[in-house]
Protein backbone atom coordinates (compact mmCIF):
# COMPACT_ATOMS: atom_id res chain seq x y z
CA UNK A 1 0.00 0.00 0.00
CA UNK A 2 2.73 2.45 0.94
CA UNK A 3 4.61 1.61 -2.25
CA UNK A 4 1.44 2.41 -4.21
CA UNK A 5 1.06 5.83 -2.59
CA UNK A 6 4.66 6.82 -3.20
CA UNK A 7 4.56 5.52 -6.78
CA UNK A 8 1.46 7.58 -7.50
CA UNK A 9 3.04 10.70 -6.03
CA UNK A 10 6.12 10.16 -8.18
CA UNK A 11 3.95 9.83 -11.25
CA UNK A 12 2.13 13.07 -10.53
CA UNK A 13 5.25 15.08 -9.74
CA UNK A 14 6.88 13.89 -12.96
CA UNK A 15 4.07 15.55 -14.91
CA UNK A 16 3.07 12.24 -16.53
CA UNK A 17 -0.56 12.61 -15.48
CA UNK A 18 -2.95 15.52 -15.94
CA UNK A 19 -5.58 16.08 -13.27
CA UNK A 20 -9.32 16.66 -13.43
CA UNK A 21 -12.60 14.73 -13.45
CA UNK A 22 -13.00 12.55 -16.51
CA UNK A 23 -16.10 14.59 -17.44
CA UNK A 24 -15.66 18.11 -16.09
CA UNK A 25 -19.07 19.56 -15.28
CA UNK A 26 -20.79 16.23 -16.04
CA UNK A 27 -21.77 17.56 -19.45
CA UNK A 28 -21.81 14.19 -21.21
CA UNK A 29 -24.32 11.40 -20.76
CA UNK A 30 -23.08 10.01 -17.42
CA UNK A 31 -21.41 6.62 -17.43
CA UNK A 32 -21.81 5.16 -13.93
CA UNK A 33 -21.02 1.81 -12.33
CA UNK A 34 -20.58 0.11 -8.99
CA UNK A 35 -17.00 0.18 -7.82
CA UNK A 36 -15.60 -3.34 -8.26
CA UNK A 37 -13.79 -3.96 -11.54
CA UNK A 38 -14.99 -7.56 -11.85
CA UNK A 39 -18.83 -7.71 -12.04
CA UNK A 40 -18.71 -11.00 -10.06
CA UNK A 41 -16.43 -9.70 -7.29
CA UNK A 42 -17.37 -10.91 -3.81
CA UNK A 43 -19.24 -14.03 -4.97
CA UNK A 44 -18.06 -17.63 -4.81
CA UNK A 45 -16.78 -17.17 -8.38
CA UNK A 46 -14.35 -14.47 -7.23
CA UNK A 47 -14.20 -14.03 -3.43
CA UNK A 48 -12.86 -10.85 -1.89
CA UNK A 49 -9.31 -10.95 -0.54
CA UNK A 50 -7.80 -9.26 2.48
CA UNK A 51 -4.89 -6.86 2.26
CA UNK A 52 -3.12 -4.69 4.83
CA UNK A 53 -4.78 -3.69 8.08
CA UNK A 54 -3.93 0.02 8.04
CA UNK A 55 -4.48 0.90 11.70
CA UNK A 56 -4.43 -2.53 13.32
CA UNK A 57 -7.26 -4.37 15.11
CA UNK A 58 -9.21 -5.04 11.92
CA UNK A 59 -12.55 -6.78 12.32
CA UNK A 60 -13.34 -10.07 10.64
CA UNK A 61 -14.59 -9.59 7.11
CA UNK A 62 -17.05 -11.63 5.11
CA UNK A 63 -15.49 -12.52 1.74
CA UNK A 64 -18.27 -14.36 -0.13
CA UNK A 65 -21.81 -13.10 -0.79
CA UNK A 66 -24.83 -14.42 -2.64
CA UNK A 67 -24.73 -11.73 -5.33
CA UNK A 68 -22.30 -9.10 -6.53
CA UNK A 69 -25.06 -6.47 -7.00
CA UNK A 70 -23.05 -5.10 -9.91
CA UNK A 71 -24.81 -2.28 -11.79
CA UNK A 72 -23.80 0.02 -14.61
CA UNK A 73 -25.16 2.43 -17.18
CA UNK A 74 -23.88 3.96 -20.41
CA UNK A 75 -20.68 1.90 -20.59
CA UNK A 76 -19.37 0.32 -23.82
CA UNK A 77 -20.62 -3.13 -22.85
CA UNK A 78 -23.88 -2.89 -20.96
CA UNK A 79 -24.17 -5.34 -19.32
CA UNK A 80 -20.69 -6.81 -19.45
CA UNK A 81 -20.36 -10.56 -19.05
CA UNK A 82 -16.86 -10.77 -17.59
CA UNK A 83 -13.97 -8.74 -16.18
CA UNK A 84 -13.41 -5.57 -18.15
CA UNK A 85 -11.57 -2.27 -17.83
CA UNK A 86 -13.95 0.49 -18.93
CA UNK A 87 -12.00 3.67 -19.41
CA UNK A 88 -13.90 6.50 -17.74
CA UNK A 89 -16.95 6.56 -15.49
CA UNK A 90 -18.46 7.85 -12.27
CA UNK A 91 -18.80 5.43 -9.34
CA UNK A 92 -21.87 4.72 -7.22
CA UNK A 93 -21.46 3.26 -3.69
CA UNK A 94 -24.22 1.19 -2.03
CA UNK A 95 -22.85 0.25 1.40
CA UNK A 96 -24.95 -0.98 4.31
CA UNK A 97 -23.33 -1.32 7.73
CA UNK A 98 -22.79 -3.75 9.32
CA UNK A 99 -21.42 -4.83 5.95
CA UNK A 100 -20.90 -8.46 7.07
CA UNK A 101 -24.54 -8.98 8.07
CA UNK A 102 -26.06 -12.06 6.38
CA UNK A 103 -29.02 -9.99 5.20
CA UNK A 104 -26.72 -7.97 2.90
CA UNK A 105 -26.83 -9.87 -0.37
CA UNK A 106 -23.70 -8.25 -1.81
CA UNK A 107 -20.17 -7.26 -0.81
CA UNK A 108 -19.22 -3.97 0.90
CA UNK A 109 -20.00 -0.93 -1.30
CA UNK A 110 -22.53 -3.08 -3.17
CA UNK A 111 -24.38 -4.42 -0.13
CA UNK A 112 -27.84 -4.19 -1.69
CA UNK A 113 -29.05 -3.61 -5.25
CA UNK A 114 -29.31 -0.18 -6.81
CA UNK A 115 -32.94 0.85 -7.31
CA UNK A 116 -34.70 3.59 -9.18
CA UNK A 117 -35.46 6.50 -6.80
CA UNK A 118 -38.65 5.94 -4.77
CA UNK A 119 -38.52 2.21 -5.57
CA UNK A 120 -35.93 0.96 -3.09
CA UNK A 121 -33.58 1.79 -0.23
CA UNK A 122 -30.68 2.82 -2.49
CA UNK A 123 -32.27 5.05 -5.13
CA UNK A 124 -29.94 6.40 -7.83
CA UNK A 125 -30.63 7.91 -11.25
CA UNK A 126 -29.12 10.50 -13.58
CA UNK A 127 -31.60 12.94 -15.13
CA UNK A 128 -31.14 15.80 -17.56
CA UNK A 129 -32.67 19.22 -17.97
CA UNK A 130 -36.44 19.50 -17.72
CA UNK A 131 -36.67 16.04 -16.14
CA UNK A 132 -35.27 17.83 -13.07
CA UNK A 133 -36.30 21.48 -12.90
CA UNK A 134 -38.20 23.75 -15.25
CA UNK A 135 -35.72 25.61 -17.45
CA UNK A 136 -32.78 23.49 -16.33
CA UNK A 137 -29.98 22.39 -18.71
CA UNK A 138 -27.87 20.06 -16.54
CA UNK A 139 -27.22 16.43 -15.93
CA UNK A 140 -27.91 15.73 -12.25
CA UNK A 141 -27.00 12.58 -10.33
CA UNK A 142 -29.85 11.89 -7.89
CA UNK A 143 -29.11 10.10 -4.60
CA UNK A 144 -32.20 9.04 -2.65
CA UNK A 145 -31.92 7.10 0.61
CA UNK A 146 -35.52 6.00 1.04
CA UNK A 147 -36.84 4.41 4.24
CA UNK A 148 -40.43 5.65 3.94
CA UNK A 149 -42.21 2.34 4.35
CA UNK A 150 -39.14 0.57 2.92
CA UNK A 151 -37.43 -1.71 5.42
CA UNK A 152 -33.68 -2.03 5.67
CA UNK A 153 -33.16 -5.82 5.77
CA UNK A 154 -30.39 -5.30 8.33
CA UNK A 155 -31.72 -4.42 11.80
CA UNK A 156 -30.00 -1.24 12.96
CA UNK A 157 -28.30 -0.89 9.58
CA UNK A 158 -26.69 2.37 8.44
CA UNK A 159 -26.97 2.73 4.66
CA UNK A 160 -24.44 4.92 2.81
CA UNK A 161 -25.24 5.98 -0.77
CA UNK A 162 -22.34 7.67 -2.55
CA UNK A 163 -21.47 9.08 -5.98
CA UNK A 164 -18.15 10.40 -7.21
CA UNK A 165 -14.85 9.56 -8.80
CA UNK A 166 -11.72 7.60 -7.92
CA UNK A 167 -8.38 8.12 -9.66
CA UNK A 168 -7.79 4.38 -9.92
CA UNK A 169 -11.25 3.42 -11.15
CA UNK A 170 -12.99 5.68 -13.65
CA UNK A 171 -10.23 8.24 -14.22
CA UNK A 172 -7.46 6.05 -15.70
CA UNK A 173 -5.15 6.51 -12.70
CA UNK A 174 -5.07 10.28 -13.11
CA UNK A 175 -5.28 12.46 -9.99
CA UNK A 176 -8.45 14.51 -9.64
CA UNK A 177 -6.52 17.54 -8.41
CA UNK A 178 -3.51 18.63 -6.36
CA UNK A 179 -2.55 20.06 -3.02
CA UNK A 180 0.40 22.47 -3.06
CA UNK A 181 -0.11 23.02 -6.80
CA UNK A 182 3.19 23.85 -8.51
CA UNK A 183 1.49 26.49 -10.64
CA UNK A 184 -1.91 28.25 -10.49
CA UNK A 185 -3.28 26.39 -13.49
CA UNK A 186 -2.94 23.05 -11.74
CA UNK A 187 -6.42 22.15 -10.41
CA UNK A 188 -6.86 22.44 -6.65
CA UNK A 189 -10.33 24.01 -6.27
CA UNK A 190 -13.41 21.80 -6.15
CA UNK A 191 -16.60 23.38 -7.49
CA UNK A 192 -20.00 21.72 -7.70
CA UNK A 193 -23.69 22.19 -7.02
CA UNK A 194 -26.04 20.21 -4.76
CA UNK A 195 -29.81 20.42 -4.49
CA UNK A 196 -31.66 19.13 -1.43
CA UNK A 197 -34.89 17.80 -2.91
CA UNK A 198 -36.53 16.19 0.09
CA UNK A 199 -35.89 15.43 3.76
CA UNK A 200 -38.06 13.49 6.17
CA UNK A 201 -36.28 12.89 9.50
CA UNK A 202 -36.15 9.25 10.45
CA UNK A 203 -37.37 7.89 13.77
CA UNK A 204 -35.62 5.36 16.06
CA UNK A 205 -36.09 1.67 15.43
CA UNK A 206 -38.60 0.21 17.92
CA UNK A 207 -36.76 -1.86 20.46
CA UNK A 208 -33.38 -0.38 19.59
CA UNK A 209 -31.11 2.18 21.24
CA UNK A 210 -29.60 3.69 18.09
CA UNK A 211 -30.47 7.37 17.43
CA UNK A 212 -32.22 8.23 14.19
CA UNK A 213 -29.95 10.36 12.01
CA UNK A 214 -29.43 11.76 8.51
CA UNK A 215 -26.37 13.35 6.92
CA UNK A 216 -25.22 14.48 3.49
CA UNK A 217 -21.48 14.85 2.86
CA UNK A 218 -18.81 15.78 0.39
CA UNK A 219 -15.53 14.02 1.00
CA UNK A 220 -12.06 14.42 -0.48
CA UNK A 221 -8.99 12.18 -0.20
CA UNK A 222 -5.35 13.19 -0.72
CA UNK A 223 -2.35 10.87 -0.53
CA UNK A 224 0.82 11.50 1.42
CA UNK A 225 2.85 9.65 4.02
CA UNK A 226 1.77 6.21 5.17
CA UNK A 227 -2.00 6.56 4.80
CA UNK A 228 -4.58 8.36 2.66
CA UNK A 229 -5.91 11.55 4.30
CA UNK A 230 -9.65 12.26 4.05
CA UNK A 231 -11.94 15.14 5.00
CA UNK A 232 -15.73 14.84 5.30
CA UNK A 233 -17.67 18.12 5.19
CA UNK A 234 -21.26 17.65 6.35
CA UNK A 235 -23.53 19.72 4.09
CA UNK A 236 -26.74 18.73 5.88
CA UNK A 237 -27.27 16.86 9.14
CA UNK A 238 -30.05 15.73 11.44
CA UNK A 239 -29.18 14.34 14.89
CA UNK A 240 -25.46 14.22 13.99
CA UNK A 241 -22.79 16.71 15.16
CA UNK A 242 -19.26 16.21 13.87
CA UNK A 243 -17.90 19.51 15.14
CA UNK A 244 -19.04 21.81 17.95
CA UNK A 245 -16.78 24.85 18.34
CA UNK A 246 -14.54 25.32 20.22
CA UNK A 247 -14.22 21.54 20.58
CA UNK A 248 -12.08 19.39 18.32
CA UNK A 249 -13.75 17.98 15.17
CA UNK A 250 -14.37 14.25 15.03
CA UNK A 251 -11.62 12.00 13.71
CA UNK A 252 -11.66 8.37 12.62
CA UNK A 253 -8.78 6.01 11.84
CA UNK A 254 -10.61 3.88 9.29
CA UNK A 255 -9.60 0.35 8.35
CA UNK A 256 -10.85 -0.96 5.00
CA UNK A 257 -8.69 -4.04 4.30
CA UNK A 258 -10.63 -5.35 1.27
CA UNK A 259 -7.96 -5.37 -1.40
CA UNK A 260 -10.31 -5.14 -4.41
CA UNK A 261 -12.19 -2.11 -3.07
CA UNK A 262 -11.60 1.40 -4.36
CA UNK A 263 -11.46 2.51 -0.69
CA UNK A 264 -8.60 0.15 0.22
CA UNK A 265 -6.85 0.33 2.69
CA UNK A 266 -8.91 2.97 4.54
CA UNK A 267 -7.97 6.48 5.57
CA UNK A 268 -7.10 9.00 8.27
CA UNK A 269 -10.43 10.92 8.39
CA UNK A 270 -11.45 14.31 9.82
CA UNK A 271 -15.10 15.46 9.95
CA UNK A 272 -16.28 19.09 10.00
CA UNK A 273 -19.85 20.36 9.67
CA UNK A 274 -20.29 23.01 6.97
CA UNK A 275 -21.57 25.69 9.33
CA UNK A 276 -18.41 25.39 11.43
CA UNK A 277 -15.88 25.82 8.61
CA UNK A 278 -15.59 29.56 9.25
CA UNK A 279 -14.59 28.91 12.86
CA UNK A 280 -12.07 26.17 12.18
CA UNK A 281 -10.60 27.29 8.86
CA UNK A 282 -11.54 30.92 8.32
CA UNK A 283 -13.62 30.40 5.17
CA UNK A 284 -17.31 29.66 4.77
CA UNK A 285 -18.93 26.58 3.28
CA UNK A 286 -22.73 26.87 2.94
CA UNK A 287 -25.15 24.29 4.26
CA UNK A 288 -27.84 22.81 2.07
CA UNK A 289 -31.26 24.46 1.92
CA UNK A 290 -34.42 22.59 0.99
CA UNK A 291 -35.51 22.95 -2.67
CA UNK A 292 -32.53 25.16 -3.54
CA UNK A 293 -29.43 24.66 -5.66
CA UNK A 294 -26.38 25.53 -3.57
CA UNK A 295 -23.10 26.27 -5.40
CA UNK A 296 -19.84 25.25 -3.72
CA UNK A 297 -16.29 26.50 -4.24
CA UNK A 298 -13.80 24.68 -1.98
CA UNK A 299 -10.09 25.42 -2.11
CA UNK A 300 -8.86 21.92 -1.25
CA UNK A 301 -5.30 23.11 -0.62
CA UNK A 302 -6.51 25.61 1.98
CA UNK A 303 -8.85 23.00 3.48
CA UNK A 304 -6.22 20.29 3.94
CA UNK A 305 -3.63 22.81 5.15
CA UNK A 306 -6.11 24.09 7.74
CA UNK A 307 -6.85 20.59 9.05
CA UNK A 308 -3.16 19.72 9.10
CA UNK A 309 -2.26 22.92 10.97
CA UNK A 310 -4.75 21.91 13.67
CA UNK A 311 -2.84 18.62 14.07
CA UNK A 312 -5.89 16.54 13.22
CA UNK A 313 -4.07 14.18 10.85
CA UNK A 314 -1.60 11.60 12.10
CA UNK A 315 1.03 13.05 9.72
CA UNK A 316 1.32 16.75 8.84
CA UNK A 317 0.76 17.86 5.27
CA UNK A 318 4.20 18.23 3.66
CA UNK A 319 5.40 21.10 1.48
CA UNK A 320 5.94 18.73 -1.43
CA UNK A 321 4.41 20.17 -4.63
CA UNK A 322 1.51 18.51 -6.43
CA UNK A 323 0.25 16.10 -3.76
CA UNK A 324 -2.46 14.08 -5.55
CA UNK A 325 -6.15 14.26 -4.67
CA UNK A 326 -7.42 10.79 -5.56
CA UNK A 327 -11.07 10.64 -4.44
CA UNK A 328 -14.00 13.06 -4.44
CA UNK A 329 -17.40 11.75 -3.42
CA UNK A 330 -20.83 12.99 -2.38
CA UNK A 331 -22.89 10.77 -0.09
CA UNK A 332 -26.05 10.45 1.96
CA UNK A 333 -26.22 8.34 5.12
CA UNK A 334 -28.97 7.44 7.58
CA UNK A 335 -30.08 5.44 10.56
CA UNK A 336 -33.60 4.74 11.79
CA UNK A 337 -36.84 4.19 9.90
CA UNK A 338 -39.65 6.02 8.05
CA UNK A 339 -37.64 8.87 6.56
CA UNK A 340 -35.70 9.88 3.47
CA UNK A 341 -32.84 12.04 2.26
CA UNK A 342 -32.80 13.05 -1.43
CA UNK A 343 -30.10 15.18 -3.02
CA UNK A 344 -28.56 15.63 -6.43
CA UNK A 345 -25.02 16.50 -7.53
CA UNK A 346 -24.36 18.64 -10.60
CA UNK A 347 -21.59 20.69 -12.26
CA UNK A 348 -18.67 18.84 -10.58
CA UNK A 349 -15.30 20.30 -11.58
CA UNK A 350 -11.77 20.68 -10.27
CA UNK A 351 -10.12 23.90 -11.47
CA UNK A 352 -7.05 26.01 -10.90
CA UNK A 353 -6.94 28.87 -8.42
CA UNK A 354 -7.01 31.49 -11.18
CA UNK A 355 -9.88 29.95 -13.09
CA UNK A 356 -13.16 31.91 -13.18
CA UNK A 357 -16.16 30.59 -11.33
CA UNK A 358 -17.56 27.73 -13.40
CA UNK A 359 -20.58 26.46 -11.52
CA UNK A 360 -23.75 27.22 -13.45
CA UNK A 361 -26.21 29.70 -12.03
CA UNK A 362 -28.60 28.00 -9.61
CA UNK A 363 -31.83 26.79 -11.18
CA UNK A 364 -34.75 28.58 -9.57
CA UNK A 365 -37.58 26.73 -11.33
CA UNK A 366 -39.96 24.25 -9.79
CA UNK A 367 -39.40 20.53 -9.99
CA UNK A 368 -40.53 19.07 -13.29
CA UNK A 369 -40.74 15.86 -15.25
CA UNK A 370 -39.40 12.76 -13.53
CA UNK A 371 -38.33 14.67 -10.41
CA UNK A 372 -41.86 15.95 -9.83
CA UNK A 373 -43.23 12.42 -10.16
CA UNK A 374 -40.69 11.13 -7.65
CA UNK A 375 -41.57 13.85 -5.16
CA UNK A 376 -45.26 13.07 -5.45
CA UNK A 377 -44.61 9.36 -4.88
CA UNK A 378 -42.61 10.11 -1.71
CA UNK A 379 -45.33 12.44 -0.42
CA UNK A 380 -48.06 9.83 -0.96
CA UNK A 381 -46.15 7.15 0.92
CA UNK A 382 -45.25 9.59 3.69
CA UNK A 383 -48.90 10.57 4.13
CA UNK A 384 -49.74 6.93 4.87
CA UNK A 385 -47.29 6.71 7.80
CA UNK A 386 -48.20 8.28 11.12
CA UNK A 387 -46.14 11.37 11.89
CA UNK A 388 -44.17 11.32 8.63
CA UNK A 389 -45.80 14.35 6.99
CA UNK A 390 -45.49 16.33 10.23
CA UNK A 391 -41.74 15.71 10.39
CA UNK A 392 -41.40 16.79 6.77
CA UNK A 393 -43.32 20.00 7.54
CA UNK A 394 -41.01 20.83 10.44
CA UNK A 395 -37.95 20.57 8.19
CA UNK A 396 -39.60 22.70 5.52
CA UNK A 397 -40.37 25.34 8.15
CA UNK A 398 -36.79 25.34 9.47
CA UNK A 399 -37.90 23.78 12.77
CA UNK A 400 -36.21 20.37 12.71
CA UNK A 401 -34.42 21.27 15.94
CA UNK A 402 -37.71 20.72 17.75
CA UNK A 403 -37.45 16.95 17.15
CA UNK A 404 -33.68 16.53 17.35
CA UNK A 405 -31.71 15.39 20.35
CA UNK A 406 -29.95 18.16 22.31
CA UNK A 407 -26.66 19.02 20.58
CA UNK A 408 -24.62 17.55 23.42
CA UNK A 409 -26.33 14.18 22.95
CA UNK A 410 -26.07 14.03 19.15
CA UNK A 411 -23.36 11.57 18.09
CA UNK A 412 -20.55 12.29 15.67
CA UNK A 413 -20.42 10.00 12.67
CA UNK A 414 -17.74 7.77 14.25
CA UNK A 415 -19.88 7.50 17.39
CA UNK A 416 -22.96 6.67 15.32
CA UNK A 417 -21.08 3.87 13.56
CA UNK A 418 -20.27 2.39 16.96
CA UNK A 419 -24.00 1.78 17.45
CA UNK A 420 -24.10 -0.70 14.56
CA UNK A 421 -25.22 -4.14 15.84
CA UNK A 422 -22.33 -6.30 14.65
CA UNK A 423 -23.07 -10.01 14.58
CA UNK A 424 -21.10 -13.20 14.18
CA UNK A 425 -20.06 -13.87 10.60
CA UNK A 426 -21.91 -16.43 8.48
CA UNK A 427 -20.17 -19.67 7.60
CA UNK A 428 -19.53 -18.75 3.94
CA UNK A 429 -16.54 -16.59 4.83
Amino acid sequence: MRRFIFALIALVVSGAASAQFHDQGMTNTPAVKTEYVDPKEGTNVNPLTLGDCLWGNCMQERLVFARANHWQQNLPCDPCTGPHQPGTYWTVILNNEPRTDPHNTGPPDASLPRALPAEGLFGFETLRGADNVSGDNRWRAHLMLDLIGIENPVFGGIPFLGFGEFSHRGNRDRPLGYLNPSRPARPSVLTFGVRLWDVVPTTPIPGGTQPAALASYVWMVANWGTSPKAIFITLYHYNVQNSVPPGTPAIFRWNWPLAESAFYPGADIVYIDAEDMGYYCGFDVPSLALHQDVAYHIDMNALFRCVSNRNLFTEPMPSTPDIPVTQVMWANESSGIDGDLWTDVHDPRVVGTQAPAVASAPASGESAGVARTLGAALARRCAAIAGCAKRAELVAAGRQGEIELPIGKQPSRPELLQTVPWKALPNDR
